[in-house]
C-alpha cells in the first residue's frame, strides 16, 4: 500500500521546514546579551557557611533575588557581595512576598531542616 510519498521526498520535506526555525534574537541583532527570558533567578535558604559558598557559584549560572535565614549576620554578609538582593529571616515570608520572581530554590539549610523548605518550595 503507498501514500504517494517517498522516504527521500519526506527527508526533502523536513529539511526545507528545518530552514524555518526560529533563532534567538540576540544572535541575529549580535548583541551577544540574554535576554531577561533567558536569565534564571534564584532563591536561596540558608545563607551561612555553605550556602554561602553556593550562593556565590548560583550567581555566575543566573540571578540570585531572595535569601532567607534566620541569622541576621549570615543576612548582612550576603548582602556585602549581593547587595540588590531581597533578605527574609523566615523563608516562608520568602516565599509569599518574592515567590513570583525566582524560578529555583537553593535549600542550604542543616540536614534536619531540608525537608520543609524543599517541600514547600515545590
Amino acid at each position: 500500500m503507498s501514500f504517494g510519498s517517498s522516504r527521500r521526498c519526506f527527508l526533502g520535506k523536513a529539511a526545507a521546514a528545518g530552514a524555518f526555525t526560529i533563532v534567538p534574537r540576540r544572535l541575529i541583532a549580535g548583541s551577544g546579551e540574554t535576554p531577561p527570558s533567558d536569565t534564571v533567578c534564584f532563591a536561596a535558604v540558608g545563607v551561612g557557611g555553605q550556602g554561602r559558598g553556593d550562593l556565590r557559584a548560583l550567581a555566575d549560572l543566573g540571578r540570585v533575588v531572595a535569601v532567607a535565614d534566620v541569622d541576621p549576620r549570615s543576612l548582612a554578609a550576603t548582602r556585602e557581595f549581593l547587595p540588590e538582593v531581597r533578605t527574609f529571616a523566615d523563608y516562608r515570608e520568602m516565599y509569599d512576598k518574592a515567590g513570583k520572581s525566582f524560578d529555583a530554590v537553593l535549600v542550604a539549610t542543616p540536614d534536619h531542616w531540608h525537608a520543609l523548605p524543599t517541600v514547600e518550595a515545590m
